[in-house]
């Protein structure tokens, strides 16, 4: 028998929320218990895919823009909670 634990990682789902300034638009995302350094983001046309490793834990989302964007023009991580700007 495998022990299934040491097989699969714990995967979980990011809180997201997304405010539109204009041009720009503001994602934030809830991270608990990661550090910023562990934290990866793929800006692909309207597509952010945020993820994250954190021991066992592993986070990971793609989050549908209302419009493709040029670029991360700005990124602000404080106690698990990240703030992407982009452009």
């Amino acid at each position: 028998m495998v022990d299934q634990g040491s097989i699969f990682k714990d995967e979980r789902e990011l809180s997201v929320d997304i405010f539109e300034n204009g041009k720009k638009i503001r994602i934030i995302v809830e991270l608990p218990g990661v550090n910023e350094e562990d934290i990866r983001l793929d800006l692909i046309e309207d597509i952010l895919t945020v993820a994250a490793s954190q021991g066992n834990q592993n986070y990971y989302k793609n989050v549908k823009l209302p419009r493709p964007y040029e670029g991360i023009i700005g990124k602000i991580f404080n106690n698990g909670i990240l703030e992407v700007t982009l452009n």
